[in-house]
């Protein structure tokens, strides 16, 4: 797949002083730069910054492109180059002193394929976690200890995967549990461990998440727990 779009953030500086008006303006057309994601960057999980081949951000892709970003998560291969440079003063501008339109970039950006020999065991990982969740929900009503067993299970499996690396933590979908394990748990009468399986995922980066539905169901049930355990 190949696509072009525009760098975004051009008229700022870097932390290091550099402007990167300065550093657009010596790009030239069919000039590689680099795709850096940036999934702690605070004002986009989706960030992707680009930088030149000295490693100086010269912006960032638009916000949100969250394909693009898991496209790089997960390892898949990816080419950027400098299109065309836009903007910055023409002759008469710079004779007359008239104002400019700042320096822009179009980058050109080909998504190539993963490997898959590389990934298959991270999609086989998964592929147990979720099975083992799905198991642990129907043993629910038969038999709650073994799931929530099953449940505790998956989550060790879910961290464990997820300190392998940002690549295999971008291959699972498998979600955090811990909605039904709380409720288990809480059905069983074991209150108190309810409440702190649900303080431990509160504690944990889960990359995947869980639905706003679920969040607010388990931040209620979180909230009549600690009461329920003060007394």
């Amino acid at each position: 797949m190949e696509f072009k779009t525009r760098i975004a953030g051009v008229t700022y500086h870097n932390e290091d002083g550099t402007d990167r008006q300065s550093l657009l303006k010596s790009c030239r057309a069919g000039e590689r730069v680099e795709l850096c994601r940036e999934p702690d960057n605070p004002y986009d999980k989706f960030a992707i910054s680009v930088t030149n081949t000295e490693g100086q951000i010269l912006g960032y892709i638009p916000a949100g492109d969250s394909r693009l970003a898991d496209h790089i998560d997960r390892g898949g291969e990816i080419r950027a180059t400098v299109f065309k440079v836009t903007g910055g003063p023409h002759f008469f501008q710079r004779l007359l002193g008239l104002s400019v339109r700042p320096y822009g970039c179009v980058l050109q950006i080909v998504k190539g394929d993963f490997n898959w020999k590389a990934v298959t065991p991270w999609m086989d990982t998964n592929r147990k976690i979720d099975n083992l969740i799905k198991a642990a929900h129907m043993a629910e009503k038969s038999s709650p200890l073994a799931a929530i067993a099953q449940y505790r299970d998956a989550i060790e499996q879910i961290m464990a995967m997820d300190a392998m690396g940002t690549k295999a933590s971008a291959w699972r979908t498998a979600k955090y549990p811990i909605d039904r394990l709380s409720l288990t748990l809480d059905k069983q009468g074991q209150k108190k461990e309810a409440l702190t399986e649900i303080t431990r995922w509160r504690a944990y980066r889960d990359v995947v998440g869980i639905s706003d539905a679920e969040q607010d169901t388990v931040n209620k049930r979180a909230a009549r727990l600690a009461k329920a355990t003060e007394s």
